[in-house]
């Protein structure tokens, strides 16, 4: 537990109503902010801050192994009563809200089909220079990976 970020109203780019949650994450030392809200943080804000803004999908999809995917779902399956629900029924069902996290995760679950996306992609997954795959500050995708780790250069910058 940190405490609350101090002057938020530095953070001028990003939308009023947000600017405390990314002076708390400045305040936690977060490297992420994993919001569906993307667009409401300020590109300089973030990079002045060091922080990333990513769409729940796009990080699951790539910050979550497959096996500690496989382990949350299982999780569900175990919680799940009236109707039970097997961590098949949960990764088909997760088709329609995280997309990218089952097609990252499909190996888990052969055979499964995931049932399709029931909203289109946000406009934005990601804001930040903050690689979501070897976490340092460098010029980013629109997905959040540094060109050095798409090339599979990763720990080799």
């Amino acid at each position: 537990m940190s405490e609350p970020g101090l002057t938020p109203e530095r953070f001028g780019a990003t939308a009023a109503r947000d600017r405390q949650v990314l002076a708390d994450a400045v305040a936690a030392q977060a490297m992420f902010m994993v919001t569906e809200d993307v667009d409401d943080f300020g590109v300089a804000d973030l990079l002045s801050a060091g922080i990333a803004a990513v769409n729940p999908d796009l990080f699951l999809s790539v910050r979550v192994t497959t096996a500690g995917y496989a382990e949350a779902v299982a999780f569900l399956s175990r919680g799940s009563r009236t109707p039970h629900r097997t961590p098949d029924d949960f990764h088909r069902a997760l088709g329609r809200v995280h997309p990218m996290t089952v097609t990252a995760h499909q190996s888990a679950f052969p055979g499964t089909t995931p049932l399709s996306a029931t909203h289109g992609r946000p406009a934005e997954l990601f804001r930040g220079s903050r690689c979501l795959i070897c976490l340092r500050t460098n010029y980013v995708n629109d997905l959040g990976v540094c060109e050095a780790c798409v090339a599979g250069r990763i720990g080799k910058h």
